[in-house]
């Protein structure tokens, strides 16, 4: 679904915190926001790699992007190739390390690889294959031709479940430098799965430097444990876990 941005931002730019009297950052400029959209994809939703409430996600993200006034919103994919090496299925095309064969391996399995070297990599099913209909966004997704697109996870030897870099931040996205064009400070992640890829987008903002945000009930996740687990290690980044309804004051006193 495209919508035009005025649409969807109805209120931007300087002149909002201006009328509010918002911060300024020590460097004397307004704070920015941007919304990312964490893979609200065919397969996260209801694909080969579906996230329970992913439907409610598809809803929750759109109802959250009309309702606050971001000055830029973001809007991820994983964009794998159909080598890529967390599919379950491609074990046979790498090297595994301590004599592992790949006839043995089961999806959701953790191994690590010596070529390429890779310390630890959690195998799934084949999703998000660059051209299919897994990797494309949920069509009931709104979008704008403003939002800055990512692709992630592009490379066959190489996991991303950040937005921002592949795992072993050797290869960053475009999100970073397309923020700091805009002069984004304050990043609100949302989207699937919450304990994977929201989660690692969310801590990447806070190592850059960014106030990093998760709106918990636009995202959803698979396993309760690991959940508690990330929001425990985000918080301790400086990582706010906040609720769709609490982001409209957050700006509004940014």
């Amino acid at each position: 679904v495209f919508l035009p941005a005025s649409r969807l931002n109805p209120v931007t730019g300087t002149f909002l915190y201006l009328i509010l009297g918002g911060k300024m950052e020590a460097d004397g400029c307004a704070r920015k926001s941007a919304l990312v959209i964490v893979d609200v994809q065919n397969d996260f939703v209801s694909g080969s790699l579906a996230v329970p409430g992913g439907e409610r996600v598809v809803a929750a993200c759109n109802h959250l992007r009309c309702s606050a006034p971001f000055d830029a919103v973001a809007v991820t994919q994983d964009w794998h190739p159909q080598e890529h090496i967390s599919f379950a299925c491609n074990t046979h095309r790498y090297e595994l390390t301590d004599g592992a064969q790949s006839a043995d391996i089961r999806e959701f399995s953790t191994v690590s690889f010596s070529n390429p070297p890779v310390e630890s990599q959690t195998l799934y099913p084949a999703h998000c294959v660059q051209g299919t209909w897994g990797a494309e966004c949920h069509p009931g997704l709104m979008r704008s031709a403003e939002d800055i697109n990512v692709k992630k996870g592009d490379a066959c030897h190489q996991e991303s479940y950040s937005a921002f870099a592949d795992n072993s931040r050797s290869s960053p996205t475009c999100l970073d430098d397309a923020l700091r064009r805009r002069g984004v400070t304050d990043v609100f992640c949302c989207g699937l799965a919450y304990e994977i890829c929201v989660a690692w987008t969310a801590r990447d903002a806070a190592r850059l430097g960014y106030h990093a945000y998760v709106v918990e009930d636009t995202s959803a996740g698979v396993d309760v444990r690991a959940m508690a687990e990330m929001k425990k290690e985000l918080t301790a980044l400086g990582v706010q876990f906040i609720q769709s309804s609490e982001v409209l004051p957050v700006l509004l006193s940014m």
